[in-house]
């Protein structure tokens, strides 16, 4: 391997500590990352991940330790010497221009010539082979908010590539891939291994990161835990070290479904669904699945009144019901985690009280919102959701993943949902945050509340969902009993593929 050649760390970091007042988000944290080599960074949030990565690329700085990236060695780095000295950090939200094309992403703010007199032709060939390498295309009429999230993903790298990184920082890079998308991306990340670039790769899905990386290490409570090579790394053992002790998880209990609250029969929308027809119940977890683009989320709009349907009925708690709009719905006792937290879900620079009461504020006479009882009510929801900080003044844009996701549905608890509909709610989420997540699902259903979980993630909706509808194209291909949810009868009915061409590998 390439890293055996080369022994010198392309990127490291020893005894750092950073403390913000009492917190000690670093706590003598140590990191060594070889050339050539695909090392994984994992953690619950919190553990000091983020903090860490923030002081390699320049971002804070620590309080002691010391930091190196090739040949420099020093305490302290900014972003400007981070980049001239070979690292480039490609964080969850791509931070690409939409309306641009690929090689202006690629080029902005390192343009060939000056003021006025740029080379648009000199630009090009200077990006054509980064693009190329990644698999994009190289046509220029290709704008980069037409690309998917595994092409945005590719694009940052290959912003990377042409600024010659030799250490790539990845945070979360999956997080929003289908199977089909991430298998694209390990191609590219292998590919660079291969050309002796160091890539550190931060991911909450421990089965991405158990299937890529040379060696990972573990951190908690502000400081590494446990370093594996690769062929000592599974799941479970990456979890111990996460946690402290063994997850333990409870087995799934076959639930006894209530009357129906929401059916579809036949809801159409032009090419995007197409004969949709399913019933939930009260006090069940319906699971959806499918490949990327197969119609799941566009379904929870059309539910969620986000959308207009071209044909078919649906019913709510035995009426009929087509909502106008998303106020229309939530009158109805329907509500919507999406799948973007941050841009769709929740008000980030509102506090988590604004965010939790948002679709019912508690309204005095005249009109006028009682600020006290809107903390109370949220401070309750808070702990009993075990969120952290349980402070109704907190804001959103400072907690972790799952905390938001708490947050989140936290405000359809306090409205009263009837039918809630959770669209990838483990997604970016750490493995203790999701089984708490896991709890209050069970805890709502309890209730008698239906509750739709959309996920990609098949060991997730085997955990917790009552039966699987799988769609492909628009439709429904078929529905699996809690018992029969396996991901080779999941991948066959959502690429509509026999099971010798999924056993021969089809999926990927």
């Amino acid at each position: 391997m390439t890293s055996r050649q080369h022994p010198e760390p392309a990127l490291a970091a020893s005894q750092v500590h950073k403390r913000y007042g009492a917190t000690a988000a670093l706590d003598g944290a140590d990191l060594t990352v070889l050339p050539g080599e695909i090392h994984g960074l994992v953690g619950a949030n919190g553990a000091g991940k983020s903090t860490l990565v923030k002081a390699l690329s320049g971002a804070v700085d620590p309080d002691s330790g010391e930091l190196s990236l090739g040949d420099w060695r020093g305490r302290r780095l900014n972003p400007r010497q981070a980049h001239e000295l070979g690292l480039a950090t490609i964080y969850q939200d791509a931070s690409l221009v939409g309306s641009l094309g690929l090689v202006e992403n690629v080029m902005l703010g390192r343009e060939s010539g000056a003021g006025m007199f740029l080379h648009p032709r000199r630009d090009r060939a200077a990006c054509t082979a980064v693009l190329e390498m990644v698999g994009l295309p190289t046509d220029a009429g290709v704008l980069a908010g037409s690309l998917t999230s595994a092409q945005q993903q590719l694009l940052e790298i290959a912003k990377a590539l042409h600024r010659e990184a030799r250490v790539i920082i990845m945070d979360e890079p999956t997080a929003a891939l289908g199977a089909q998308e991430s298998e694209r991306l390990f191609a590219v990340v292998r590919d660079l291994r291969g050309r002796g670039v160091a890539v550190v790769f931060i991911s909450h899905r421990l089965d991405d990161v158990v299937a890529i990386c040379d060696r990972v290490t573990v951190m908690r409570d502000g400081r590494d835990v446990a370093t594996f090579a690769a062929g000592s790394l599974d799941e479970g053992a990456l979890v111990r070290a996460m946690i402290g002790h063994d997850l333990e998880r409870a087995a799934h209990q076959s639930r006894v479904a209530g009357e129906p609250v929401l059916q579809l029969r036949g809801v159409a929308q032009g090419r995007r669904l197409r004969d949709v027809s399913f019933t939930l119940h009260a006090g069940e977890v319906l699971g959806i699945t499918g490949l990327v683009g197969s119609g799941r989320s566009r379904l929870a709009r059309v539910v969620f009144g986000c959308e207009s349907v071209d044909g078919g009925e649906m019913t709510l708690l035995g009426r009929p019901y087509r909502p106008a709009s998303p106020r229309d719905a939530i009158a109805r006792g329907v509500g919507l985690a999406p799948e973007d937290r941050k841009r769709d879900a929740l008000l980030m620079e509102q506090t988590s009280a604004k965010n939790i009461t948002l679709a019912k504020m508690p309204v005095g006479r005249g009109g006028l919102v009682r600020l006290g009882r809107e903390r109370t009510l949220a401070g309750e929801l808070m702990r009993r959701l075990r969120v952290k900080p349980s402070v109704p003044g907190a804001l959103p844009a400072s907690m972790s993943g799952g905390n938001q996701q708490k947050v989140s549905i936290a405000r359809w608890i306090h409205a009263g949902a009837r039918v809630l509909i959770l669209d990838e709610p483990s997604q970016g989420v750490d493995i203790a945050a999701r089984e708490q997540i896991f709890a209050v699902i069970a805890d709502l259903v309890a209730t008698g509340c239906g509750v739709i979980v959309i996920s990609q993630e098949v060991e997730e909706l085997q955990q917790i969902a009552d039966r699987v509808l799988v769609m492909r194209r628009g439709q429904i291909a078929g529905e699996l009993a809690a018992t029969e949810i396996n991901e080779h009868r999941v991948i066959e009915l959502a690429m509509g593929a026999s099971a010798h061409h999924v056993a021969q590998g089809a999926w990927t």
